[in-house]
């Protein structure tokens, strides 16, 4: 256990905002099974069991709450009492602030503000339901540093990668692939940081914390991410987060793949 896992209280907004229209299944894609349980209870089951402090807001549209309220019932009866549902946003910014206002207002009655001073804000998002506590004490660590304000998981590249003009599909720049990471969630925020920076206005630009924090002048920092770590997106991923499940229990939830 990190240092700052201990004394810190690590609270949790997970966006359930996605359709799913690039999953053509009719519905949206949190709700789709994966080893018999909805991919959303996955995700929510993850913090629960690496030790987040309650409540755990879960921001999504208003025509999805009964529907996410019924599968937390059916799937996580222990934990209901623990996750607060609240309305989505316009945008992906807007529903993390929709979270993190309705988080505020449940703390502005529970918590004294020299334990708020300690409290990290983690976000995910409910479509990737295979994050592992490896990934979330490499999270926690990163805020050993007091510099650190928001942080971030992101997976190192492979591949070649390259800049390219999307009007005529021409090679424009090949990129340095060991400065470069994929962003991952969770992603976190110092509670304080978050409760001064709430009443920004929200801009496109602002596609997760990172860029939200680059634009405000705040350093952002990364930890590694597992490639289990995918978002489901595409009807394959289904797949590919079913092997990947099987391959995290025969390792062991807690070693790298």
């Amino acid at each position: 256990m990190s240092s700052v896992k201990a004394r810190s209280s690590f609270y949790t907004i997970v966006l359930s905002g996605g359709v799913g229209s690039r999953m053509q299944a009719g519905h949206p894609k949190q709700f789709l099974t994966l080893a018999g349980e909805p991919v959303l209870t996955h995700s929510l089951t993850a913090f629960f069991q690496w030790g987040i402090a309650a409540p755990l807001m879960l921001v999504c549209p208003a025509e999805y709450m009964q529907t996410s309220a019924d599968l937390i019932a059916l799937h996580l009866p222990q934990y209901k009492s623990d996750i607060y549902l609240v309305e989505g946003g316009a945008s992906r910014h807007q529903s993390y602030l929709n979270g993190l206002h309705g988080l505020l207002e449940h703390l502005g009655r529970a918590q004294s503000e020299e334990a708020r001073a300690d409290a990290i804000v983690l976000i995910h998002d409910a479509a990737r339901p295979l994050v592992q506590a490896i990934e979330l004490d490499r999270l926690a660590a990163l805020f050993q540093d007091q510099h650190c304000q928001i942080g971030s998981l992101a997976l190192p590249q492979v591949d070649t990668l390259v800049e390219f003009d999307p009007q005529t599909h021409r090679h424009t720049r090949t990129l340095d692939r060991e400065q470069v990471m994929a962003v991952k969630t969770p992603q976190a925020i110092r509670l304080l940081t978050a409760q001064k920076t709430a009443a920004v206005p929200d801009k496109e630009s602002y596609t997760d914390l990172l860029s939200f924090a680059k634009d405000l002048g705040l350093s952002g920092y990364l930890a590694q991410a597992e490639p289990a770590n995918i978002k489901l997106t595409r009807p394959g991923d289904l797949e590919l987060l079913a092997f990947y499940r099987e391959q995290i229990a025969a390792h062991g939830a807690g070693q790298s793949l």
